[in-house]
Formats: structure tokens, C-alpha cells, sequence
């Protein structure tokens, strides 16, 4: 009768971390951003839609158009942090006060 090791990592580990991968949660349930090699934080589609407060389905639709700044890999979708900031900057407008 042989002893077998079974060793074998459940949790997958994306970019240097555990858990969190595409599209899963983190071990604690909420979903993690990840960190690109250059450093920059890639969101995803649910914390998009926190960002600009918006439903999932309108976030959706606006990562599909082309309207948000999107990178793929493959059938995963990311958001680059600081292309959502600029992306939020040129759709501000000031509303110019009634004379």
C-alpha cells in the first residue's frame, strides 16, 4: 500500500495573488483589482460600475460599445484605473450657473 501526496493548490493565484482569479472573488468574497506589471490597477466590470455609479448592465453595455477604455484577454474584460479616471474627466460637464 503506497502513500500518495496530494498536494494540489486549490485557490489560483493571479498576478502574485492568491485567489481572485478571472472574474472569481478573493478569499474573502469581495473581488480584488489586480495590479498590471507597470503597476497600474486594472478594475473590473462590477467596480466600474461602483466607480461611476451606475448599474452592471449599463457598465456592460458601455465596456462592449467601445465607450470605456477596455483591455482584453481573452473573454476578460479589465479597465485600466487611470484610463477610467481620464475617460471620467472628459465627460464632466459644468453646468454654467442661469443668469
Amino acid at each position: 500500500m503506497g502513500h500518495t501526496s496530494s498536494t494540489q493548490r486549490t485557490t489560483p493565484a493571479v498576478l502574485g495573488q492568491p485567489g481572485g482569479g478571472l472574474g472569481e472573488p478573493g478569499p474573502s468574497g469581495s473581488p480584488m483589482s489586480e495590479q498590471s506589471p507597470e503597476g497600474a490597477t486594472l478594475l473590473r466590470a462590477e467596480e466600474v460600475a461602483k466607480v461611476l455609479r451606475i448599474g452592471r448592465t449599463r457598465t456592460f453595455e458601455l465596456l462592449g460599445s467601445g465607450e470605456l477604455p477596455v483591455i482584453r484577454i481573452g473573454r476578460v474584460v479589465r479597465v485600466p484605473k487611470a484610463d477610467l479616471d481620464r475617460w471620467i474627466a472628459e465627460h464632466r460637464t459644468v453646468r454654467e450657473p442661469p443668469q
